[in-house]
């Protein structure tokens, strides 16, 4: 017999005994003849339940059937307040305890030895044990409060002490749960899983209340749509050609931009090994080629933005605080930082940086720093070249999950949001406070982590056949975290309660590496609250998975939707599920526009498409400007041959005229320009509106004792070249007039108006030119000429 035999039989032996105590135990007290001992439980007023034994209460203890030693040290160890095993109270009560129960191990094997068992009254006992078990009516619910799964067997008498009839009152003074402690000490500890069911089970749907939507309060206007159309027009990035490595996989879109909406054009995921008619694929390199050759159409590729992006590529990212520098301080002061722990050579490196503003008064700005690999950069170039499509973007992977934020969640530009990639090899988690990026940290754990656990653990599915990663893979995506699921996959006849155990260790780790992440970035800042944490990545797929996240560290999360804003289509032959959104975030992101002007790219590539759009716009202008002078051209020279013959016409008729005639002639075409020149600079628009507006002004202010009789303006204009070169010179206006009072109150007068004018902010200085007085009457009047310096 082996070892789990013989441990079954013995917990089988237990319960048995307890079960024969509490049927008996009515009957025993009535009788008086054999009494078990009734100071096992005493109940203290206000406390829970406790054990005394005999020595404590000093009573006897009389019984037919005796508890066994091993039995006993149960109830003493008994916590019914407590559903997990209650710790020893000292090392030496746990050995004390573990020896006991080795020494009834003991017992039974010499017992064994010396009488052997044979398998007919081994089959008895287990038929004896199966009638005891039929009188139970239902034991699903002492079962349910068991933390560990017990042996069916053992189960059966389990339920067969927790049942009593409704109309009869309980058979002992034990506890519901001092049973249930009982039952979970004397459960055996099994590494096996427990009985797979048959039933065959459908994966779950898809939990939509992850995902949002984003409805604006009104539309832009058309001329907006029209703009933007026109700047993707001239830029070639109408079509975008996006593919996104993670591991073995690559998911590829194909997005084209119309005037209110985006068509999705493309949309799949490929992954090793690929195959395709008699040829395998198994790098990844040959299978972006093999995409770009069959899957990209020609007539695309030649008026197409290719976007790229894998986790393979060596990148940093990071985020600095900086004073307000001068361009070249702040370019040394990137550099210095970007060189810092770079995970490749300095001198290989592409490096891109932009600068947050946090407010108008703050003294220090945020300033993120990508910084990506040349030569890996350079390798996925060459092939898009050789497929004749032009690679023109590409990033790192906190920038495009920052941008994915703005463009999408543009309400949520407040507050403290956290952002986690659940890739395939591992998990970056990054801080987006008020739509800036704060913090980045990678988590070395991924879905490869969930496949290798399943792989491990389960092996084979219930026929027997093994499993292997690809098969995994769609397990996961399928069912995801079943633990609240039981029986077999509706595909591959695996049991999903082993799934659930053979990854819950990885859950459980990724939760905690969770917190640990959230509690560093508490630490760099205590003012960070945290609003939400949004998915992304393959494993945000796995259905269940985020609600046991949500759970347990006790934070609202939800899937990053990379479709919430804007309006999108998809093309026929297309289908993009709920389900496979966190898949396809990092090809949206590299797609939208907000994420163009941060190319981490290399610096021709960023160069060639920088200087494109104007490039193509000075064309677009040229042309429009070519039949500008065309035509001016053409005017000018008909213009030019009418004026000619005008001209031999008149000296056609000068020739036929005497000489006087010719002069007079002559002097009478001199004064016609001269006052022709002389009354349009007299009566320019602006200086006729100049001199409205001040005569306005002085119509205000002037006394009826003053009396204005000219108003001229000064200016450079017409005036000789000393004047025009004085750096003293002020334009301003010159006033003539006169006051009509008495010569004895006309200085007050004229004083009083000079006042005036200094107080109005139009003139910076008011200067006395001329003042004479003239008898033209019986009354002298005072003449007066004002220089009034206009401020600049």
């Amino acid at each position: 017999m082996s070892k789990d035999d013989k441990q079954r039989i013995l917990a089988t032996n237990r319960l048995l005994e307890i079960l024969r105590a509490e049927r008996n135990s009515e009957d025993s007290v009535e009788s008086d003849d054999s009494v078990i001992d009734s100071g096992v439980l005493q109940s203290v007023e206000g406390e829970e339940l406790q054990y005394k034994s005999k020595s404590e209460t000093g009573e006897a203890v009389e019984s037919d059937q005796p508890l066994e030693p091993s039995l006993a040290s149960l109830f003493t160890d008994v916590e019914p307040a407590d559903d997990s095993p209650p710790a020893p109270e000292s090392v030496e009560d746990a050995g004390e305890t573990t020896a006991q129960e080795d020494e009834q191990i003991e017992k039974v094997e010499e017992t064994e030895s010396i009488e052997e068992i044979s398998p007919e009254e081994e089959k008895e006992t287990i038929t004896e044990n199966e009638e005891l078990s039929e009188e139970v009516v239902d034991s699903d619910e002492i079962i349910d409060d068991q933390e560990q799964e017990l042996d069916p067997d053992v189960a059966k008498l389990v339920a067969s002490i927790g049942i009593e009839s409704e109309d009869e009152e309980p058979a002992s003074d034990y506890s519901v749960e001092l049973k249930d402690d009982l039952l979970t000490k004397t459960e055996l500890q099994k590494d096996e899983f427990s009985a797979a069911s048959n039933e065959l089970v459908m994966p779950p749907e898809f939990n939509d209340s992850l995902i949002t939507y984003f409805e604006e309060a009104e539309e832009a206007p058309d001329w907006k749509y029209r703009l933007k159309y026109l700047q993707r027009y001239f830029l070639d990035n109408r079509r975008k050609i996006t593919f996104y490595v993670d591991g073995n996989t690559i998911y590829f879109l194909q997005t084209l931009a119309r005037l209110k909406e985006t068509k999705i054009e493309k949309v799949k995921s490929y992954s090793l090994p690929y195959e395709y008619g008699s040829h395998m694929i198994t790098g990844i390199n040959d299978l972006l080629s093999h995409i770009l050759e069959n899957e990209v159409e020609e007539k695309d590729k030649n008026s197409a933005f290719g976007a790229y992006f894998s986790m393979n590529t060596p990148s940093k990212t990071i985020t600095i605080k900086s004073p307000k520098l001068k361009s070249n301080e702040l370019k040394e002061l990137v550099e210095w930082n970007a060189n810092k722990n770079l995970p490749f050579s300095t001198e290989s490196k592409n490096l891109n940086y932009r600068i947050i503003k946090t407010g108008l008064d703050a003294d220090t700005n945020d300033v993120i720093i990508g910084v990506t690999e040349t030569d890996s950069v350079t390798s996925i170039e060459n092939i898009f070249k050789r497929n004749n499509l032009k690679l023109i973007y590409t990033s790192t992977l906190p920038i495009l999950l920052w941008k994915s934020f703005i463009k999408n969640y543009p309400e949520r530009d407040i507050g403290s949001y956290v952002i986690v990639h659940i890739g395939e090899a591992r998990t970056l988690v990054i801080v987006v406070s008020d739509h800036v990026l704060q913090f980045s940290r990678k988590i070395a754990l991924g879905a490869q982590d969930f496949y290798k656990a399943v792989l491990k653990k389960v092996e084979v599915n219930e026929t027997g056949d093994p499993l292997d990663n690809t098969i995994v893979k769609d397990l996961l995506s399928a069912y995801g975290y079943p633990q609240n699921l039981s029986g077999l996959t509706s595909t591959y006849n695996i049991d999903l309660n082993k799934v659930t155990i053979a990854i819950r260790p990885v859950v459980e780790r990724i939760v905690s590496e969770l917190s640990r992440t959230l509690n560093y970035f508490k630490n760099q800042r205590a003012d960070l609250e945290w609003k939400q944490l949004l998915f992304d990545g393959v494993a945000a797929s796995f259905p269940g998975l985020l609600e046991a996240v949500q759970e347990s560290i006790f934070q609202q999360v939800e899937i990053l939707n990379p479709m919430r804003t804007g309006e999108y289509i998809l093309a026929e032959n297309n289908e993009i599920r709920l389900s496979d959104y966190p898949n396809y975030v990092m090809n949206f992101a590299l797609a939208s526009d907000e994420a163009e002007d941060f190319n981490v790219a290399t610096k021709n590539i960023r160069e060639k498409y920088k200087y494109s759009f104007r490039s193509k716009i000075t064309i677009a202008l040229l042309a429009m400007m070519v039949p500008v002078f065309i035509f001016s051209s053409l005017y000018n020279s008909i213009s030019l041959s009418r004026d000619q013959k005008a001209i031999k016409n008149k000296q056609t008729e000068l020739e036929r005229l005497a000489v006087d005639t010719k002069d007079y002639a002559s002097f009478l075409g001199d004064i016609d320009f001269i006052n022709s020149t002389n009354h349009f600079l007299r009566n320019d628009r602006t200086y006729a509106e100049n001199q409205v507006r001040v005569l306005k002004l002085f119509s205000s202010i002037v006394p009826e004792e003053i009396k204005l009789t000219a108003l001229n303006f000064v200016n450079a204009a017409g005036l000789p070249d000393s004047i025009v070169t004085n750096e003293f010179f002020k334009e301003h206006l010159e006033v003539s007039g006169f006051v009509n009072q008495d010569k004895s109150v006309a200085d007050i007068y004229l004083a009083d108006f000079i006042l005036e004018l200094e107080k109005l902010r139009h003139f910076s200085e008011v200067i006395i030119l001329e003042k004479n007085e003239n008898e033209f009457s019986a009354n002298s009047e005072l003449f007066f000429k004002l220089r009034l310096d206009l401020k600049q």
